[in-house]
């Protein structure tokens, strides 16, 4: 698309939204903000929970398990919630109800005195973070198809920056102790202070600078538009086509309409919902045919349910590995937190810099599906390379921090180009309508993966061949699904068409 034509569409879309320009910016400023602390917390709280539940007398490993998990259960609750919400319009409100939700679970956090309250801290913040949807939602509604992905990609790196910028918040604070009124500020409790502190500011970012829009009107990727002059147009009144009846062909209206016609009867009979053709009276003489799949249609198209796939699998092997390494490391390098802390910093940077990576060449127009190969074969070549090799390399040598660097940068280098492709590819085969539903079900599936990631490393960290294995088993499984709809994960055309031009010429001839 040349940039006139881009300008155009997007001036267009800035209209039918209410918005210029500059609030849209400013409003995709607010949710980096958003998530950019959401990677904060990540990295501020992980690193302290285990000791801070000991110092609670709550130092039984199920019960940390049980804490972490409960954030991502909550989340899992609540996306889905948060999306049907965002589908009748009003994000801003879902955003500040999101941030007052984890000001409330992060304060729980820092005055508990004892680990229940940790966990009900936990939860309320997971319930918070299911705004997540909402946000995905917005973005596809703000944004042309050519622009999403390197918009959601700028989002994105934020939370990763956010995760490189939090563990520098935890240096110095080991012997940090003072009072606030009745509260005791220590190394173990600053972290819920911090997030009550940034909480508070993107609420009051989001209030200040977020722009809101409309909901979405109902439309999905089978409505099509046919205009006639009303003298010239005859009449078919009530002509419909519901489920279990034949549908209407365009060529029945107008001889001149062939290929519209065979691609209109293909989506009635593929989606089988109402499509109604109004009469002669319609506004403007238009005759308009829509076919409008339902929520459950839409996200069980093989397509969608591929990307769920994918998604499912990144944060899988992201979390299991990222419960793995730490006792790795101290196994077979003896780090310690230090050694770790700079180890996630430099992790921190090789990952923000392929989300940059992806972002160049979405804006220079790579299609998602593949950046979505790149991100795959960088996952199968570095997790075959540490199923053959880290289970026979030794501690303490040379030849076993080559291979970890190795499996770590291509394990890592490929999870952007699988992370910020699925939600704006889902976005673009999907209705407008539908994208807060859609997303929150994307969250709940990766919120699953939070879940079950962590507890299979902790069960099978000192086992490489089954802990690798299933985890390339995965690989494999969304790989073929991927492959299997490869040629379908193209974006629909705009759900209008208008042929008036078209039909106008035809006559004249």
């Amino acid at each position: 698309m040349g940039a006139d034509a881009f300008e155009s569409q997007q001036a267009a879309l800035f209209v039918r939204l209410g918005i210029t320009l500059k609030q849209r910016d400013k409003s995709v400023l607010c949710l980096s903000v958003l998530w950019f602390f959401a990677g904060v917390e990540y990295a501020v709280i992980l690193p302290t929970l285990w000791l801070y539940l000991q110092s609670l007398d709550f130092g039984e490993r199920w019960y940390f398990g049980l804490v972490l998990s409960s954030f991502s259960a909550a989340g899992m609750i609540s996306a889905p919630i948060f999306g049907l919400f965002a589908d009748r319009g009003g994000v801003k409100g879902l955003l500040m109800l999101s941030s007052v939700l984890m000001v409330v679970g992060n304060f729980l956090y820092f005055v508990a005195n004892d680990g229940y309250v940790v966990l009900e801290g936990r939860v309320i913040a997971g319930l918070g973070a299911g705004v997540a949807s909402a946000s995905f939602a917005y973005l596809a509604r703000v944004t042309l198809r050519e622009e999403r992905t390197r918009v959601i990609g700028t989002v994105m790196a934020a939370r990763q920056l956010g995760l490189l910028f939090g563990p520098a918040l935890n240096f110095g604070t080991e012997h940090l102790h003072f009072p606030i009124g009745p509260f005791e500020v220590t190394s173990l409790t600053v972290p819920g202070l911090v997030m009550v502190l940034c909480w508070t500011i993107t609420g009051l970012t989001v209030y200040v600078m977020f722009t809101d829009i409309d909901a979405p009107l109902s439309s999905a990727p089978g409505t099509r538009r046919v205009s006639r002059q009303p003298s010239r147009q005859p009449s078919y009144n009530n002509l419909s086509a519901r489920r279990g009846e034949k549908a209407p062909l365009l060529s029945d209206i107008h001889p001149r309409l062939p290929d519209m016609s065979a691609r209109y009867h293909e989506a009635i009979n593929e989606y089988g919902d109402e499509t109604k053709v109004p009469d002669q009276g319609s506004p403007n003489g238009e005759l308009v045919y829509t076919v409008i799949p339902t929520r459950w249609q839409e996200y069980t198209q093989m397509p969608v349910l591929a990307l769920f796939g994918v998604s499912f699998l990144c944060i899988f092997n992201q979390l299991a590995l990222e419960t793995w390494v730490t006792p790795f490391t101290q196994q077979y390098f003896d780090w310690q937190e230090t050694a770790n802390s700079v180890m996630y910093m430099l992790v921190g940077l090789v990952a923000v810099s392929m989300f940059l990576c992806v972002r160049a060449l979405a804006n220079r127009g790579v299609a998602d599906r593949y950046l979505m190969l790149i991100g795959l074969v960088a996952e199968c070549v570095g997790l075959v390379t540490a199923l053959v090799l880290i289970p026979l390399v030794h501690p303490h040598t040379t030849t076993a921090l080559i291979v970890f660097v190795v499996v770590v940068f291509l394990i890592v280098s490929g999870l952007p180009f699988l992370f910020i492709p699925v939600p704006a590819l889902q976005s673009k085969l999907t209705s407008e309508a539908t994208q807060g539903f859609g997303q929150g079900l994307r969250r709940t599936v990766i919120s699953v993966g939070t879940i079950i990631g962590p507890l299979w490393a902790g069960l099978m960290s000192r086992e490489p061949y089954p802990f690798l294995g299933l985890m390339i088993g995965l690989l494999a499984v969304a790989s073929l699904a991927f492959f299997w709809v490869f040629g379908r994960l193209v974006p629909a055309e705009e759900t209008d068409i208008s042929l008036v031009d078209e039909v106008a010429d035809d006559d004249k001839t």
